[in-house]
Order: C-alpha cells, then structure tokens, then sequence
C-alpha cells in the first residue's frame, strides 16, 4: 500500500487515500456473514441431534416403563418374550415413524426460511434426511433393546 501512496502523492499532494484494502481483504469481509452462519448452523446441527436422540431415547423408555404392569398381565396369562417385545418394538417404531413423518412435514414447510442460509444444499437433501431418519431409528431400537435386556 506504501508505495501506491508515495506514487500518487508525487503526482499529486492533495490526493488522500481512504479506506485501501487488498481485494483479499475485501473478499473476507464478504464472505464473513455467510461463514459465521455456516459455521453456527455446523456447530448447533450436532447439538440439535444430540438432543434429539435424547429425547426419543426418554420418551421410549418412558413409555415402556409405564407398560410395565401391563406387560406383567400378559407374561402371566401367557404371552410369550418374544411377542411381548415385538408388541413394545410395534409401539415404538409406530411412534418413531409418525415423529419422522412429522418431521418431514416441517422440513418441507420451514425449507424455504432455512433456504436463505444454506450454499449449494438444499434444505430437503434426501442423503441427508434419509441418515438423519436412519439415526433417529437407530436409536429409538437402541432404547428399546436395552429396555427389554435390561428387564427380567
């Protein structure tokens, strides 16, 4: 920058120069807005996962847990481990898929609000909404494996 200024101030005295920047600072202070927002909606998408499994994994496991009595009832007049359990995995994944058809739905109503935020993905990625729903299943079988292993 030095020397562009001693250049133009002997040509002329009363030229100043204001606000020089290189063009990679120029460029950096472009793309600053859409980095910070990449980098917060990178930094509270596991968060918001991490949350998710956690509350899926309570509410399955509640819900077993009030069945409790029930399930008794059935393994005393008969019923079997094996349909017992396939009676709590039935429950759950029923409850699972709706949570995720629900989800779906508010995906592709809020996809627009959410469009402004995103470069180059779309807010409806199919690979990315077919791993999330793969998680979200794989941990409500999760809290129910371990529910029914860890029940006598």
């Amino acid at each position: 920058m030095n020397p562009l200024r001693e250049k133009l101030w002997g040509l002329d005295n009363e030229v100043t120069l204001a606000n020089m920047k290189t063009m990679d600072e120029r460029l950096s202070e472009l793309q600053s807005q859409p980095r910070f927002r990449t980098i917060l909606l990178s930094a509270f998408a596991p968060l918001a996962l991490m949350l998710t499994a956690l509350g899926i994994y309570g509410v399955l496991t509640q819900s077993v847990a009030f069945r409790t009595r029930e399930i008794g009832v059935r393994m005393a007049l008969g019923a079997t481990r094996e349909s017992v359990f396939q009676m709590i995995l039935v429950d759950a994944l029923r409850t699972v898929l709706m949570g995720l058809g629900l989800g779906f739905a508010a995906t592709v109503f809020l996809a627009r609000t959410v469009a402004g935020l995103l470069y180059n993905v779309s807010p409806a990625n199919p690979p990315t909404l077919a791993g999330i729903s793969a998680i979200v299943l794989c941990v409500a079988m999760l809290a129910i494996f371990q529910y029914a292993e860890l029940r006598p």
